[in-house]
């Protein structure tokens, strides 16, 4: 079985297994890895096999980010983009795993694989040093409104009714990255948390197309906007990416009606779910949230090889700077 890199010649083959695979999503995409390489500055190595009818049967995405302690080794990197191998088979999986082993990951620093929502990965049968899991957490969707209130909780339908009776007027604005990025900055930071840069947003103007791939819904009160929610599309899945609230008005829910809008305009296309991504189990305010939203759980895990034990020496905020955007070890286990 031939293994090769994607490239120029063959990304619309790529383009064409990725959609019609059951299991394909957006993090698989070749926009997506376009939009990756952009933001992380890094150049992706997608393994791909073919069977003898020069047709794609497997594909591997990683990406490298290297440091004097050695090269990591992501499927895939930034916020935990879901990766591991697509294939048509178990046999294949295991070959682009094996492929990859020997050529990238053996000598490397370490390494993390990333699955899919309730994937069975082969990753269960290797030998891995650590594991860390995600709470996926998904909604399905509905073209009529009540059927929509009717799954999700009373507090939310709340939150709703409360938007309404605001006068909020809800509306896409495709135009709204100045606004989006400096509000999303403004939230971030003040919970402490890591913002996404403007290399994120400049990537969604430059590999996504508006209105196709993507959305950005804005909450206007009084003609000021107050709220807003970047989202994309793939197949048949809506991804909720980048919520964004003045913190002065969070308490007229406007993002309530934003998402409301959102999920039922999805369904009229077609869309069938929403995914809201992943949660840490530690994050039990979020997990309530998107669970007050009818949503079910849809575990993923993240499997961990470290063949540099120097790296267990080193603090979070080491690896961090070292490794930006790629996952290299919880950081639990670190000594420090």
């Amino acid at each position: 079985m031939p293994i090769s890199i994607l490239n120029d010649s063959n990304t619309k083959l790529y383009e064409d297994y990725v959609s019609s695979h059951p299991e394909g999503m957006l993090y698989y995409s070749n926009k997506y890895r376009l939009f990756l390489e952009h933001i992380i500055q890094k150049k992706s190595n997608y393994l791909i096999s073919k069977n003898a009818n020069d047709e794609i049967n497997g594909i591997f995405p990683i990406f490298k980010s290297s440091s004097k302690y050695g090269n990591i080794w992501n499927s895939l990197p930034y916020y935990g983009s879901h990766g591991s191998v697509l294939s048509d088979s178990r046999d294949i999986e295991e070959q682009l795993y094996d492929y990859a082993y020997e050529k990238y990951f053996k000598d490397s620093a370490g390494y993390t694989i990333i699955t899919r929502p309730k994937e069975n990965s082969i990753c269960d049968d290797n030998k891995f040093d650590f594991q860390d899991e995600r709470i996926g957490q998904w909604t399905e969707l509905f073209e009529d409104k009540a059927d929509i209130l009717k799954n999700i909780d009373s507090s939310t339908r709340r939150n709703i009714k409360k938007a309404e009776q605001e006068n909020i007027q809800i509306s896409i604005d495709n135009d709204a990255f100045n606004f989006l990025e400096e509000v999303h900055v403004e939230n971030i930071n003040s919970i402490n948390g890591l913002a996404k840069n403007n290399r994120f947003f400049e990537a969604v103007k430059k590999y996504f197309e508006p209105g196709k791939d993507y959305n950005i819904y804005t909450a206007e009160i009084d003609g000021v906007k107050v709220s807003a929610l970047l989202i994309f599309y793939y197949k048949n899945i809506v991804e909720y990416f980048v919520p964004v609230t003045v913190s002065g008005y969070r308490n007229k829910q406007p993002s309530a009606l934003i998402i409301l809008q959102a999920m039922l305009d999805a369904a009229k296309e077609g869309f069938s779910w929403w995914n809201w991504g992943g949660t840490w189990k530690s994050q039990e305010g979020v997990y309530r949230f998107k669970k007050k939203w009818g949503a079910q759980d849809k575990t993923y895990k993240y499997y961990i090889k470290i063949n540099n034990k120097e790296l267990l020496n080193q603090t979070s905020y080491k690896l961090l700077e070292m490794y930006p955007d790629f996952y290299v070890v919880p950081f639990s286990v670190l000594e420090k």
